[in-house]
């Protein structure tokens, strides 16, 4: 809004005359609404104008918040579009958690599969979100509500959930993998449901890849990987090996043997281990406050270069 002031006595009356055509009218301001910034004008047939991106969001996304053509918000682009731009200094803007369990089904009908919920990791992508930041969910199969406003990607087997953390991971600052992934699948999968006999039932299984450490291997400058480990004993030492092996930064380790913590329960108690050497315990809380515990440690700690495991490429 441009406020245009009139000036007073014969000096104003001189000017109002010579705006006015000789006559001056009298009045101290006048408000009048600022004219818009001249538009681009329509560009010629089979070109496009280049609409300008804000700092390092999305790249999926446009200055004014609107997408690409032909783009979903699910889906990654490809090509030069979708470099991400991660330096280690930047601050985090946004995280890929994974949730809950997977299913490897040998028919239709039956699968192998855990007794994750889901609620870790459904209640770090809460706490991410609260924190504002931009939050993709690769969720196993629960029975939770997923957190409003985040991206959710729906997922059953292992294969299915590496797929979609290869896709969104390359955009993303940040991984906390709380799923739970089944280490191995049936090798056969069957077209119908298989009939009960008397006989035992024989299943060959073949091992899942390893999600983790391949998101570890092809990581960019910048990215932070956090693993769980869920362990019935010697857990800080069996969760320490993993951290090493996987090639992570952080890992959340805690015991599920009690019936009270972890899994299905509401409530859990962790040991966050870092490959620095940190060891930083919390609970037994409920898993909302253990969220805001590990999303809260993850902010304060500095960001180092990133770094492979042994004898990765």
């Amino acid at each position: 809004m441009l406020v245009h002031f009139r000036p007073r006595g014969q000096a104003g009356r001189d000017l109002s005359r010579r705006r006015n055509g000789g006559s001056a009218r009298r009045g101290r301001a006048r408000l009048r609404p600022q004219r818009a910034p001249r538009r681009q004008p329509h560009p010629p047939p089979g070109q496009r104008h280049e609409c300008p991106r804000l700092g390092n969001r999305d790249p999926r996304f446009l200055a004014h918040g609107r997408m690409l053509p032909g783009v979903t918000r699910d889906l990654p682009v490809t090509g030069a579009a979708a470099r991400p731009l991660l330096p280690a200094e930047q601050p985090m803007k946004r995280c890929l958690i994974t949730a809950g369990p997977t299913r490897e089904h040998f028919d239709p009908v039956r699968y192998l599969s855990n007794g994750s919920s889901g609620k870790m990791g459904y209640a770090l992508a809460a706490e991410a979100l609260r924190l504002g930041w931009e939050v993709d969910l690769v969720t196993g199969p629960v029975s939770l509500r997923p957190p409003s406003g985040a991206i959710v990607h729906r997922v059953t087997s292992a294969l299915e959930m590496r797929e979609a953390c290869l896709q969104v991971f390359p955009h993303c600052q940040l991984l906390i993998m709380a799923a739970a992934v089944a280490d191995y699948r049936p090798a056969e999968r069957l077209d119908t449901k298989s009939a009960k006999s008397d006989g035992p039932l024989q299943l060959q299984l073949i091992p899942n890849p390893d999600i983790l450490a391949q998101l570890a291997t092809g990581r960019l400058p910048g990215q932070i990987l956090v693993g769980f480990a869920a362990e019935t004993d010697q857990v800080e030492a069996k969760a320490r090996a993993k951290l090493t092996r996987k090639g992570l930064d952080w890992i959340v380790a805690n015991d599920v043997s009690s019936p009270e913590l972890g899994m299905e329960a509401d409530r859990n108690a962790i040991t966050m281990l870092s490959r620095t050497g940190k060891a930083l315990s919390f609970g037994p809380a409920d898993k909302a406050d253990v969220a805001a515990f590990i999303l809260g440690t993850l902010d304060r700690s500095p960001r180092v270069p990133a770094h492979h495991p042994a004898g990765a490429p």
